[in-house]
């Protein structure tokens, strides 16, 4: 801590330890701050630094020190046989900053003599220079003002642009969506056509199929109107055959009559018998019983005949009644099944003249759906180029979209070096009236070069001309 070199005048280092008491003397004030009345008298040395050393740390810093004097201290810890220590190294604020405001004298001498060399300088560069780089300032302003101008005209044009890309872009969706939409109604309608194809193929088969079943029920109707024929044949010979039956029952009847003649007589003759044979007394007897027995048969043989006579009337009666009710029946089957079959063939002869039209109207309808399903794939297709079309335009809308944007990227661009050709107009400005008023004079630019110079524009300006001081 001995050591003296670089410390100047107020430096000193010295040693705290865990307990802020010195383990080494102060250079300054060594008779009050040293390490005997330190631990003696409980003398504590605890400034900021002493802290941060005490806690590990290393560093520098301004502060005020137990001498209350304005110090840059350094300060690092130090570990010795397990105890902690601060090593603290100050000097003066005051001594630090000797060499810099002697430094900052100097320059201040040396600012002062830059100074009239800078406005003698000065004066010959308004000569020279100043107004020439006056003029190109004026011309930097026409620039300036004209970007300024074109920034905007272009900032407008590009959102008027990015608006119509934008619109356009809109549209283009709008039309997109309802071409799409378009396009699900067209496929919807392909698909409704084909499914109508098919269905009218299936009509169509069942329409044929329904007219080869009516021209069998044509066939069947004809067949039935044949058998009915028959059929009434049949029974015209059946009523022939009953009234044959009548006739032999008829004469049947008749030869019962002759039955019940013969009996009757044969009964008149048994009487007569009866009435000789009483005559003849004994002998006529035995001729009495046997004319009595001829007479039981004749009377049994007139009760059959009777019984007969009886039983053929009934059947006679019935076999009329069966007569007249099969010719009323043949009558009514044949007039009823004429007119069935009659009504039938037309219903039938109806029908297949409505299935031959159905049959041709499904043909034409047919020809149609083909027609509609050919139209649907042109118009399909014609859909397909439309969005092609749409898609193409989508992509020109995009382009225009990013040249908008390109061209605002531009616009901004020309306002931001509008703005830096201001920036640089007014430095130039500041610097030429700064000139103007530290010189106190200015050189006038003759009345014909401002007619000139004011006759120039930001077009023909030459700035080869300034830097030739012309």
């Amino acid at each position: 801590m001995g050591q003296r070199i670089g410390m100047g005048e107020t430096g000193q280092a010295y040693m705290v330890g865990a307990d802020y008491k010195l383990r080494s003397d102060f250079f300054l004030q060594s008779d009050i701050y040293n390490t005997q009345n330190s631990l003696s008298n409980n003398l504590l040395v605890r400034t900021n630094s002493v802290e941060k050393a005490l806690d590990d740390k290393t560093g520098s810093q301004f502060i005020t020190d137990v001498l209350n004097e304005k110090v840059i201290s350094f300060y690092t810890p130090l570990s010795f046989m397990g105890n902690k220590y601060a090593v603290i190294t100050e000097k003066r604020e005051s001594e630090v900053f000797a060499d810099v405001n002697e430094m900052l004298v100097f320059i201040a001498i040396f600012s002062i003599i830059l100074g009239v060399i800078i406005i003698a300088i000065a004066m010959y560069v308004i000569n020279v220079v100043i107004n020439p780089i006056t003029t190109a300032n004026e011309h930097l302003k026409e620039i300036s003002t004209y970007l300024d101008s074109g920034s905007e005209g272009l900032s407008k044009n590009s959102n008027n642009l990015n608006s119509g890309a934008d619109h356009l872009a809109g549209s283009i969706q709008e039309t997109t969506a309802t071409m799409n939409e378009f396009t699900a109604m067209v496929d919807q309608n392909l698909s409704n056509v084909r499914a109508s194809t098919e269905s009218s193929l299936e009509m169509s088969k069942s329409a044929e199929v329904g007219k080869k079943q009516v021209e069998q029920m044509l066939n069947a109707m004809n067949d039935i109107s044949e058998n009915n024929d028959d059929v009434v044949q049949t029974m015209n010979e059946i009523v022939k055959h009953m009234n044959d039956f009548k006739s032999v029952i008829n004469e049947i009847s008749q030869k019962t009559n002759v039955i019940n003649d013969i009996v009757f007589q044969t009964k008149l003759l048994s009487f007569n018998a009866s009435v000789e044979a009483a005559r003849a007394g004994e002998q006529g007897k035995g001729f009495a019983v046997v004319a009595e027995e001829v007479g039981n048969l004749a009377t049994a043989s007139g009760k059959s005949a009777t019984e007969i006579t009886e039983l053929l009337e009934v059947n006679i009666r019935k076999v009329e009644e069966m007569t007249n009710s099969a010719a009323r029946k043949v009558d009514q089957i044949k007039e009823t099944g004429t007119q069935k079959v009659v009504q039938g063939k037309q219903t039938a002869d109806g029908c297949e003249k409505a299935l031959s039209e159905i049959v041709s109207k499904i043909g034409t309808l047919t020809e149609k759906i083909h027609e509609i399903d050919a139209a649907s794939n042109e118009q399909s297709k014609g859909i397909s180029e439309i969005s092609k079309a749409m898609s193409s335009l989508d992509q020109v809308a995009n382009q225009t979209a990013t040249i908008a944007a390109e061209n605002r990227s531009s616009s901004v661009e020309f306002s931001e070096r509008s703005a830096q050709l201001k920036a640089i107009f007014n430095k130039l400005n500041n610097l030429v009236n700064g000139i103007k008023t530290q010189t106190g004079s200015l050189r006038e630019v003759p009345r014909e070069k401002e007619k000139e110079d004011s006759s120039e524009t930001f077009e023909d300006f030459d700035f080869d001309d300034i830097a030739n001081g012309g």
